[in-house]
């Protein structure tokens, strides 16, 4: 999952096919590019509404267990969020994105926008680092898939993001 700022490469979990010249075949990874002034609105969006489901959590959690706990528990979380960065670090965001109250509905359209999108005859997602993604091939990712490539463009170009 990890890459450059410069693009990473999600493998599938669920069955995704498509067809290429001619023959149906079994997609094994989809290579997502860094967005650019292109994807401005949709990857400020996606961005926003992260960090308000954040902000949400940290105000619930504040208001459940108080000021002092909260700064022990944070310090605790981080210390096992180090521990487990290998354990799907794309699910954590997406839970968060869900139960922070993050409109996941408007993220994930923007995610599709992003995928179909294209600059000069270069597109900004492959599958199998040569098919470009099309509606129809969007139409059959999983549900797990879409989910999970939401929380990792989050992780790759958000949260990694020099700004951040």
């Amino acid at each position: 999952m990890k890459g450059s700022l410069g693009h990473f490469d999600y493998k599938f979990c669920g069955d995704l096919w498509y067809i290429n010249k001619g023959e149906k075949v079994k997609a094994k990874k989809i290579t997502i590019k860094a967005p650019t002034r292109l994807h401005l609105k949709e990857v400020l969006f996606i961005e926003q509404e992260y960090e308000k489901s954040q902000l949400k959590l940290l105000e619930s959690m504040k208001n459940i267990i108080g000021d002092e706990l909260l700064k022990d528990t944070i310090s605790d979380n981080s210390k096992k969020t180090k521990e487990k960065e290998e354990e799907k670090e794309e699910v954590a965001v997406l839970k968060s994105l869900m139960s922070g109250g993050a409109d996941v509905e408007k993220c994930l359209s923007c995610l599709e926008t992003i995928f179909l999108s294209s600059k000069n005859g270069v597109h900004f997602a492959y599958v199998d680092d040569k098919e470009e993604i099309t509606d129809t091939i969007l139409e059959d990712f999983s549900i797990i898939d879409i989910k999970n490539l939401l929380g990792s463009y989050i992780v790759n170009f958000i949260i990694a993001s020099p700004g951040n």
